[in-house]
């Protein structure tokens, strides 16, 4: 018996760019099925039209429907047909009457009935189910689609290209034809325009870059003083140093310029993708700073400050306090300690067993013994530094005999066998020996001149530590470490365990939080649950506090073991034996004599590079 079926027949319609696929009755075509109706569009012309998948099964589903109620008409009909026996309709017409009607008991039955197929036609089947004609747009022909955007600031338009499915290609026409009509003239960029058209897609490709207006350079602030002396010896025309000769400390007088702001610059203007001019933005005009003394604006110059105050000039980032000085010969027995507010100059040498304390800047012209230095600013010790060595009665007795303490920076010609800690850099100009170096920034031995040996002791700096030569041939120990403490990788994991149990403990109480509001919704909010819920959100509150600490925490020890990855330390000729370089708690010891290189830190472990 013959199956009844369907084929589809394909139809352009020029005028909505839309292929149909019509059902097409029959009997015994092979099943219809995606993948058939997709070999049949790719071996038409219409091979690159956009498919309709859901227009697709939709049809799919459509045909097995009417292909299940036809088949069950056939049968009936065949059925009737053999029921009619040799009696044979004069026509097909007929036939069909004859077939629909209800045949009675009596009528003969034929030894060969009439085919099923000549008295009944696919269509009338279909007919015979209410359907006349079966279509479904499957596919459409499309023209590439260009669609730009730009960013809110007008600074960057992007292009996105849809490919085309059987119709016209992106060119460079259209290309252009759709910036113009977004009115995109300024910053279009070649590359960009060419790379788009060079497939058939792209998607959010930056294709024209405006010209962002610049705001102006802040007012900016000119020191018109010097505010130390010179830190390097004097040379005369013979290529003798004299190191006793250095410049006077500076002292300015009441009136005397000391710093100008210059005016804060202009700006550049800018230029957005439609060509329209962004105008620049002035800098700031910055205010001297308030926490300066013994300094005040010129009444006839608003942008200039003057000293009000005889004495020593200390710089600022944007202004310049005038502080008290103190101006002795030699400091021993018989000046006895020195605690002054201001700053202090020593025209000679600081004897064993005193201490000087200023609030601004100590400078020492000649040399200083087993003294104690504190400063506010800076201190300058011109010839050197000989804390010296002395007998230890146990282990834990200090073996240092000098100390130096500055908030700001220290330099000094020589050191043996102290303790400095400096709250910005250290600058030795020949040698340290023996000695406990302490920087906040950077340790520089011999970088402007000078033997630069750094050998025994211990010299720690967050950014570098630099010398000519590290070590002694006898191989004295010598300890250097840069960047953070090694203990930052753990304090890291254990922020990042305890961010982690915060947050969960979070989470759990903001889910209990929630079923108590939704339970709230539904049955009443009562006391006891508006004070569980009460207790909910300030034990949350408490937890999110906790977790923000953390996370500034996080990002600060982050920051620290970023900084510390570029932290160095570096040896310009030679590096001897016994020499250790720590980085994030990884160290390196040198065994055997080498050439000078770079220490750094990296795969954690410290590497030398020459």
């Amino acid at each position: 018996m013959s199956q009844f079926s369907f084929d589809i027949e394909l139809s352009y319609d020029d005028s909505s760019r839309l292929l149909c696929a019509t059902l097409q009755p029959g009997f015994d075509s092979p099943p219809l099925s995606g993948k058939g109706i997709t070999q049949c569009l790719y071996n038409s012309e219409y091979r690159r039209f956009y498919v309709f998948d859901s227009e697709i099964s939709e049809l799919l589903e459509q045909a097995d429907t009417l292909t299940v109620k036809g088949q069950k008409i056939y049968e009936e009909y065949s059925n009737r047909l053999k029921k009619l026996g040799q009696k044979q309709p004069d026509t097909k017409a007929d036939a069909e009457t004859e077939i629909a009607s209800e045949p009675s008991d009596d009528e003969p039955q034929a030894a060969q009935t009439t085919s099923p197929e000549k008295a009944i036609s696919a269509e009338k089947i279909l007919a015979l189910l209410g359907e006349q004609k079966i279509s479904f747009q499957i596919a459409e022909c499309r023209d590439a689609e260009i669609n730009i955007t730009v960013s809110e600031d007008g600074l960057q338009a992007y292009v996105s290209i849809i490919k085309a499915y059987g119709g016209s290609p992106a060119t460079e026409a259209s290309l252009a034809d759709a910036l113009k009509k977004h009115n995109i003239v300024y910053g279009i960029d070649p590359e960009a325009f060419a790379s788009a058209l060079a497939s058939d897609s792209c998607a959010n490709l930056l294709i024209a870059s405006g010209t962002p207006s610049t705001k102006g350079q802040d007012s900016r602030f000119e020191a018109l003083v010097s505010e130390q002396i010179s830190t390097a010896p004097k040379m005369d025309a013979s290529g003798k140093v004299n190191y006793h000769e250095i410049n006077e400390f500076v002292i300015v007088e009441p009136g005397e310029p000391l710093m100008r702001r210059i005016a804060p610059g202009k700006g550049l203007a800018g230029t957005d993708v439609f060509g329209k001019v962004l105008p620049a933005t002035q800098g700031d005009i910055l205010p001297f700073s308030g926490d300066t003394v013994g300094s005040s604006i010129s009444e006839q110059d608003p942008d200039l400050l003057v000293a009000s105050t005889k004495g020593h000039p200390v710089i600022k980032a944007r202004g310049v306090s005038v502080e008290n000085i103190l101006v002795v010969k030699n400091v021993g027995l018989s000046t006895g300690n020195i605690d002054f507010d201001g700053s202090v100059c020593v025209n000679e040498d600081v004897a064993d067993g005193v201490k000087i304390k200023a609030s601004g800047d100590v400078t020492v012209k000649g040399v200083v013994g087993k003294a104690t230095i504190t400063a506010g600013g800076n201190i300058v010790i011109a010839q050197g530094l000989l804390g010296g060595s002395k007998a230890l009665q146990h282990s834990t007795d200090e073996p240092y005999g000098a100390f130096l303490t500055s908030k700001g920076s220290v330099y000094v010609h020589f050191v043996t066998r102290s303790r400095i800690r400096a709250a910005k850099n250290i600058v030795i100009s020949e040698y340290s020996s023996h000695s406990d170096l302490h920087a906040k920034e950077q340790i520089l031995i011999g970088q402007e001149g000078g033997k630069g040996n750094l050998f025994g002791g211990h010299a720690q700096a967050f950014k570098l530590v630099a010398a000519k030569v590290i070590g002694s041939p006898g191989g004295t120990p010598t300890q250097i470490q840069v960047g953070g403490d090694g203990d930052n990788l753990q304090k890291l994991r254990s922020l990042t365990q305890e961010k982690r149990q915060l947050s969960e403990q979070i989470q759990d109480l903001n889910e209990a939080l929630n079923k108590i509001l939704l339970l709230a919704q539904s049955a009443g909010m009562t006391t006891q649950m508006k004070e569980k819920a009460e207790q909910l959100r300030t034990n949350i509150d408490q937890l999110q506090a906790s977790l923000n600490e953390l996370q500034k925490k996080d990002a600060s020890v982050k920051k620290i073991l970023m900084k510390s990855k570029k932290s160095r330390v570096i040896a310009n000729h030679q590096i001897y034996n016994n020499a250790m370089v720590t980085i994030l708690g990884a160290s390196k010891k040198i065994t055997e004599e080498t050439t000078g290189g770079t220490f750094r830190f990296d795969a954690r472990q410290v590497i030398l590079e020459r």
